[in-house]
């Protein structure tokens, strides 16, 4: 009789503890992100997407990293690479199908322009934005993206710029 009145009790705490968990919290203005923890982040990846949101970032910043080279700031041109290098690492992580096309960028596209900027030198940097482009360009294609053309930018994107501009 006490173990049936025991199994009953555990049974019944069982129910009301499930009973009492709380409801899938929402969060976000309005509650747009709904659901079990796991919904939320499944919908905080699709909100991200593939690269494309990455891509819009980095072509900003490349744009960025043109205008800060050749008005030789190069704070804010380290700060631009710095900040290409970190969104492409993050969109590998999301498309690690991509990841082989994104090492050769690495090798190949990246350091010329980076040791122009570490040596403050506006003449390698121009050579150093080219390759730059070359290897943006070069990616697409092996990406099967080659209508995305990269081009030296023909005017600044943002209103940032360096002092007696």
């Amino acid at each position: 009789m006490i173990a049936k009145r025991a199994v009953t009790l555990i049974f019944s705490v069982s129910v009301l503890i499930h009973c009492s968990a709380p409801a899938p919290e929402q969060v976000g203005k309005d509650g747009w992100l709904a659901g079990s923890p796991g919904e939320q982040m499944h919908e905080v990846a699709r909100q991200l997407r593939g690269n494309d949101v990455a891509m819009w970032e980095i072509g900003y910043r490349y744009g960025e990293l043109y205008w800060a080279g050749r008005e030789e700031n190069w704070d804010l041109a380290a700060y631009q690479l710095q900040k290409i290098k970190k969104s492409m690492d993050l969109a590998i992580v999301r498309r690690p199908k991509r990841a082989e096309s994104y090492e050769v960028f690495f090798a190949n596209g990246l350091p010329p322009v980076t040791r122009a900027v570490d040596a403050k030198d506006g003449e390698s940097f121009e050579a150093g934005f080219q390759a730059l482009t070359t290897a943006c360009n070069a990616c697409h294609i092996a990406e099967n993206l080659a209508f995305f053309q990269v081009r030296q930018p023909v005017y600044r994107p943002a209103p940032l710029g360096s002092d007696g501009e």
